[in-house]
């Protein structure tokens, strides 16, 4: 690469970054500030954001979430959120729901045995009946039906419900499935 066609690039890249920063920081998006805002105006500057396209809308991948058991009382489970909504992480507050598992399918992920995968693998391949269709590969970890009692404090689990969960703070599960 010469040496004017360098500087040409590098200052196109400093244009852009100059003026793709001073585009954000117009009406509240600095980040930074966010901190020492209240709730309404966090919400305000995150729905910005999102017009922007810098953030995802709330709701994608609503459907379900990943979270570790705190409390277990009942057919209901706390769970703290690993991934947390923008305005909590904003906020710097804990993400925390309550999911009724009264009427969820529980079932635990284990891992197969390396006979197992190869056992999966071969009944696969003998099932497959179009040669010009990518072949299925067979999953190196199984799901064993569960029950509420086997779901344990500290565990990890992914809840699934029917319905959008967006902010909801508590939501009933129709499927929980616990992580090894």
């Amino acid at each position: 690469m010469n040496k004017s066609f360098s500087i040409v690039l590098f200052l196109v890249g400093a244009v852009v970054g100059f003026g793709g920063g001073y585009y954000t920081s117009q009406d509240g998006g600095n980040i930074g500030g966010l901190l020492t805002v209240g709730e309404d105006t966090a919400n305000e500057i995150i729905s910005r954001l999102q017009e922007k396209g810098y953030l995802f809308p709330e709701g994608v991948g609503g459907r379900s979430l990943v979270g570790t058991v705190e409390k277990i009382s009942g057919s209901r489970i706390t769970l703290s959120v690993d991934r947390p909504s923008a305005i909590d992480v904003i906020l710097e507050k804990d993400d925390v729901r309550t999911v009724n598992i009264d009427d969820a399918a529980i079932v635990r992920q284990e891992n197969r045995s390396p006979e197992e995968i190869q056992q999966e693998q071969a009944r696969l391949d003998r099932e497959r009946t179009d040669s010009n269709a990518p072949p299925n590969i067979a999953s190196p970890v199984k799901e064993v039906v569960m029950s509420a009692s086997d779901i344990s404090v500290g565990d990890t689990v992914l809840v699934e419900t029917d319905g959008e969960i967006g902010e909801d703070k508590e939501f009933d599960a129709v499927r929980v499935v616990i992580f090894p």
